[in-house]
């Protein structure tokens, strides 16, 4: 089809499912990027684009010309790709749109203005915004309004903890958040939603959701919340299924975003879902789409590949076909398991992956720290240590799996 498409700063492991996808369609994938860890590929383009706009809209007009589509599975590289999209006339949503998916605050005065659940909250710029008549019903939720990854997110059950807690997120909003040079970046206070979770990724095109794929969370209680297990539920309840559905595509559509991906949080108070927060890419980077398509069929990167260059609803339609999603066994949980180290620092040596990889429900192993990279505290680490891929058989007397994928942070020893 002669399809042209920029990456923007995507993960190795999502580089080769473009690359695959484009071999097959006849398209050409192009990676925009200022790190050095993709010397392999003939058609990259070094530049931040973070912190050099113009000059990246000049390397793809000399190098590609007009590109079909921009895409990133980051979200602090969002903003930028939506930016570039627009600059060549290929954007798909409005800017004020994709803004809207890395504000947390904007989000939810959109969802509730449009009457979507989600927990009441408010939004402050700073520490010094706090009202001293301000009383907060603890425990509450307390996170960077531009945040990602759940960096910074905590429960905290009182005034001292709240206090204590900001000092962190003032941390993560003038490093990690600072790099993508938004503006307006405080913290969020809002009501804590006590019950089980879920995430549902959703391809998108004009509007209309193409797929959707339902993940368990369980019941983590805090006080910090990272993004740690996750899994398919077969025995997941239909009415809930639809009531995760529903919701999401409403919050979805509220902020006026129509295309491409999404990945929305969702957490049940009783039968009532709230909608926590959504954002317009993949989920774990795109990682979930490798378990969708193993442990469901339905292939997610040629979907959201497809969505991203296809012209027209019936264009879409004609390259993508049909599909139709396999049914889980009752006893197996396909699962992502984020895996947490112990203590932070200067990394020196990590032990135990070569063991951890040859396990029999361990379908892949990713670590993505190497020697000389730093690990930070919990609740301030926005990247992720080592992801696994696996599936979980629950046979008779054996442990329920957020009980059992426990077992697995131990696995590695981490020697600063």
């Amino acid at each position: 089809m002669n399809k042209r498409l920029i990456a923007l700063e995507s993960p190795d492991f999502f580089l080769a499912e473009l690359d695959r996808i484009a071999a097959e369609e006849g398209d050409e994938v192009y990676v925009l990027s200022h790190q050095g860890r993709h010397d392999g590929r003939d058609r990259v383009l070094r530049i931040d684009a973070r912190a050099d706009h113009e000059g990246a809209l000049r390397e793809i007009t000399d190098r590609v010309g007009r590109p079909d589509a921009v895409l990133t599975t980051q979200e602090m590289f969002l903003t930028q790709a939506a930016a570039l999209a627009d600059a060549f006339g290929v954007s798909r949503d409005p800017l004020a749109s994709v803004a809207a998916s890395r504000d947390k605050a904007r989000m939810k005065d959109a969802w509730l203005a449009a009457g979507v659940r989600t927990p009441q909250g408010r939004f402050y710029g700073t520490a010094a915004d706090l009202d001293s008549a301000d009383r907060f019903a603890y425990p509450v939720i307390a996170k960077p309004s531009m945040g990602f990854a759940s960096c910074g997110v905590r429960k905290v059950d009182s005034a001292a903890e709240l206090t204590e807690h900001l000092r962190k997120i003032f941390l993560v909003n003038s490093t990690v958040v600072a790099k993508e040079r938004l503006r307006g970046a405080g913290f969020l206070v809002e009501e804590y939603v006590e019950g089980p979770e879920f995430s549902i990724d959703t391809i998108w095109y004009d509007g209309e959701p193409l797929c959707d794929a339902i993940l368990s969370k369980g019941t983590a209680t805090g006080p910090y919340f990272p993004d740690r297990l996750y899994y398919l539920d077969p025995r997941l309840p239909e009415e809930t299924a639809r009531k995760i559905e529903d919701l999401s595509h409403r919050a979805v559509r509220a902020l006026g975003i129509g295309h491409g991906a999404t990945h929305t949080e969702i957490r049940f108070r009783g039968d009532e879902p709230f909608v926590l927060e959504t954002t317009n890419r993949p989920g774990a980077g795109g990682l979930f789409y490798t378990l969708f398509k193993s442990a469901l069929g339905i292939d997610f990167h040629r979907l959201y590949y497809l969505a991203a260059v296809c012209d027209s609803a019936d264009e879409l339609a004609e390259r993508a076909g049909t599909w139709k999603p396999y049914d889980l066994r009752p006893d197996t949980y396909p699962f992502w398991y984020n895996m947490p180290h112990q203590g932070h620092g200067v990394l020196k040596e990590i032990r135990g992956l070569a063991e951890l990889t040859a396990r029999p429900e361990i379908d892949l192993c990713l670590c993505y720290k190497q020697p000389g990279a730093v690990l930070y505290p919990e609740g301030l680490d926005a990247d992720y240590f080592c992801s696994l891929l696996g599936t979980y058989r629950d046979a008779e007397g054996a442990p329920p799996i957020e009980e059992f994928i426990t077992g697995y942070d131990t696995a590695l020893e981490v020697i600063f």
